[in-house]
């Protein structure tokens, strides 16, 4: 299948690396026009470093024969492969503006909830076509999605991404296998079965990091944890959306309580429980409606209003059990005022069930986690965790250094 998209080295001009990895490198460069060589479009250029490794070079190739399948717009498509002396290149799209979470946690940069939930559409289309496809990804992550400078977010699943990233994944036995513990669905995390729906649950972790631009999920619980943790129902909490002005009104909070209920839809245990795809871009549809009046003035004020990128995020106390997949409200409101949220009605087939209480020992929940056993849980402050984060421009995303801090 490669061969159908081999390239002459010759239309191929390398540039400088804008991204490098123990086991491969990017570059930026130029691919020249077939016919009038004057003509070039700037690209990126990915490589191996070891072209002698046969492992190397065939999960290389393998990649670029599963992008080479792809065409829908928000999933990364190949244009071509190059062999130059025996080393292989795989040319791909530039996207400037890198992976989707250095670019959201880009202080200089303002989006608003819109924006956010416009991102996690398109997000949840190009996953749709992969589901329609049959294409299990198996590390959808907001490291692993691309911008390009239309803020067009294209999925992105590269093995040089999870090099940079090696903070993200936990590495169990075999070195070239890392998981991404705090992505996976939990039947992932216990049988290693991987399917659309634990895809799907992926997609909620994404949600999570949209709405906090890019915050660390579970970033007080360590892999080797989570798994009991996640087996007794908690779950992430809700993500508290901070905008740049102090004009928030009911429709503000009804869209972040509405992307919350899809989130914690899609880490129901049974998978079979969880939204397709298909459901989850109706559901962001309705969300994002493109008949909202935008001459109405709360919208504009509010539903459009930049959502700040927090240093530190809150840790708010008094939150009931989520025993329906419906929003519990907060039972502390002597510090933060809001209105009350509107429930939704539940998604097409989704029944609402209680989530029955393990018994299993675990680790006290951490300041800021929600329960999900159907019960109040006592939150324990836990010792804050900071970590330094160096802002480079990515023109890839596969440059940076992650701030996750996991045990590798």
């Amino acid at each position: 299948m490669v061969q159908q998209s081999n390239i002459d080295s010759h239309r191929m001009k390398l540039g400088k690396i804008i991204g490098e990895g123990n086991f491969g490198e990017v570059h930026i460069g130029e691919l020249m026009d077939k016919d009038d060589k004057t003509i070039s479009e700037q690209v990126a250029i990915k490589t191996v470093k070891n072209a002698d490794s046969v492992r190397s070079v065939s999960e290389f190739l393998e990649e670029a024969t599963i992008m080479h399948n792809f065409d829908h717009p928000n999933v990364l498509s190949l244009l071509g492969v190059v062999i130059d002396e025996g080393k292989p290149y795989v040319i791909m799209p530039l996207m400037e503006h890198g992976d989707l979470r250095t670019f959201i946690g880009k202080p200089e940069q303002s989006f608003t909830v819109r924006d956010l939930l416009d991102f996690a559409h398109q997000v949840a289309k190009g996953m749709s076509y992969l589901e329609d496809a049959r294409f299990v990804h198996r590390d959808l992550a907001a490291r692993n999605c691309m911008v390009n400078q239309r803020r067009t977010v294209k999925i992105a699943d590269f093995g040089l991404a999870r090099d940079i990233y090696t903070e993200d994944y936990y590495r169990v036995v075999d070195k070239y296998r890392p998981l991404p513990v705090k992505w996976m669905a939990l039947e992932a995390l216990k049988h290693s079965k991987f399917t659309s729906k634990s895809d799907v649950w992926s997609y909620g972790v994404v949600l999570f990091e949209l709405m906090t631009r890019g915050e660390k999920p579970y970033c007080h619980i360590d892999n080797v944890d989570l798994k009991r943790y996640l087996e007794t129902g908690r779950r992430l909490e809700k993500p508290e959306v901070t905008p740049q002005c102090m004009s928030v009104t009911l429709l503000l909070y009804n869209s972040i309580d509405y992307t919350y209920d899809l989130m914690t839809r899609c880490w129901l245990e049974d998978p079979v429980e969880r939204p397709s795809f298909a459901e989850i871009c109706k559901v962001l549809e309705d969300i994002v409606s493109d008949d909202v009046d935008t001459k109405d003035h709360d919208y504009v004020n509010d539903y459009l209003v930049p959502v700040e990128l927090a240093t530190e995020r809150p840790s708010p106390k008094g939150y009931l059990p989520m025993s329906s997949g419906l929003m519990g409200q907060p039972l502390d409101t002597s510090t933060t005022q809001r209105p009350q949220s509107q429930r939704y009605p539940p998604m097409p087939g989704h029944q609402n069930r209680e989530v029955e209480e393990s018994s299993a020992s675990v680790h006290p929940p951490p300041t800021g986690y929600l329960p999900m056993s159907g019960r109040q849980t006592d939150q324990t402050e836990a010792t804050e965790k900071t970590d330094d984060m160096h802002e480079k421009d990515q023109l890839l995303g596969i440059t940076g250094t992650t701030d996750d801090g996991l045990e590798v």
